[in-house]
């Protein structure tokens, strides 16, 4: 009874320990936080709409800029250069730069996210947490430019349903 007692105390002090640190220093407290401002770079310094799997749209101009995501859990960036037909992409939290190669990965994600769906949102939240972003961009890289001529419906469906392999990243003549 008496190691309860002080195995409870001993936990106590700690939280109050660290709370009282978080006060004082900022580096404690991003251990506690379930988000994290995250810096992301763009192919070229011009003028970009980025659009976020969490709903956000934005212009900005330059080469870099930063947006808040709930830490681990998968956000696309889909990025549109003004006056041009340039996209660029990056899946969070794979990587925090936007280029041409990882569009069309991270607009299926994208429009996964954006797009109604007859499941709740917890199961689609899911479903999007749970597939394997960052070898999905490794292999949609690996097509080249020729990825666009995937059919991204067909692509987004399979991913839906949980039957996605590697295979159905086909090109259609």
């Amino acid at each position: 009874m008496k190691n309860l007692f002080y195995n409870r105390f001993f936990i106590l002090s700690l939280v109050c320990l660290l709370g009282t640190f978080c006060l004082f220093c900022n580096t404690a407290c991003s251990l506690f936080e379930d988000s994290e401002e995250v810096e992301f770079t763009l192919p070229e310094n011009a003028e970009w709409k980025v659009c976020t799997s969490c709903g956000s749209e934005f212009v900005t101009e330059g080469r870099s800029f930063s947006v808040r995501f709930t830490k681990n859990e998968p956000a696309a960036l889909v990025a549109y250069r003004m006056n041009s037909f340039e996209t660029a992409g990056a899946i969070y939290p794979f990587n925090a730069r936007l280029t041409v190669q990882n569009a069309f990965a991270a607009q299926v994600l994208y429009s996964l996210a954006m797009s109604p769906s007859k499941t709740s949102c917890k199961e689609k939240r899911y479903y999007l947490s749970t597939f394997n972003w960052k070898h999905f961009e490794k292999e949609c890289a690996l097509l080249g430019e020729d990825v666009w001529k995937v059919n991204k419906e067909d692509v987004m469906k399979k991913i839906a349903d949980g039957t996605f392999k590697k295979t159905d990243l086909k090109i259609e003549k």
